[in-house]
């Protein structure tokens, strides 16, 4: 029997305590191009902060349209990775209208109301008899 062993996926390494946040951006963005990765490896924080870092290479007067192709392409894939989760982080949230078996039991005792007998006007009469 043949053991199968896959190639592993590249990882990306934390911010240090030396990185500013647009250096540790910078260094995600490029990473994920460089990897030909997808943007659902990275987490939350760390594609927000290379969504945040890669504007200042798309706006770079110096980029070939080619790279600014590929940049635009992974910023696409970075802001709808970043909506997806949250709109599954909302809907997650959201808690369920309660069913008809899920009925909870009123807090305080609901008092009964009985119908008011109908009672003839003083002075009326039925059949020649007084009520």
């Amino acid at each position: 029997m043949t053991t199968t062993t896959y190639p592993t996926i590249p990882t990306l390494a934390p911010q240090t305590d030396e990185e500013s946040p647009r250096e540790f951006g910078l260094r995600a963005f490029r990473f994920l191009l460089i990897e030909e990765l997808t943007a659902g490896l990275l987490s939350t924080p760390d594609l927000e902060q290379a969504m945040a870092a890669s504007q200042l290479l798309t706006s770079a007067k110096d980029t070939a349209p080619q790279a600014r192709e590929r940049f635009h392409a992974l910023r696409h894939d970075i802001a709808s990775t970043l909506n997806r989760r949250q709109h599954e982080a909302r809907e997650a949230a959201k808690v369920p209208p309660p069913t008809a078996s899920q009925k909870t039991p009123p807090s305080r005792p609901v008092r009964l109301q009985r119908p008011v007998p109908m009672l003839p006007p003083s002075g009326a009469t039925a059949g020649g008899r007084r009520f």
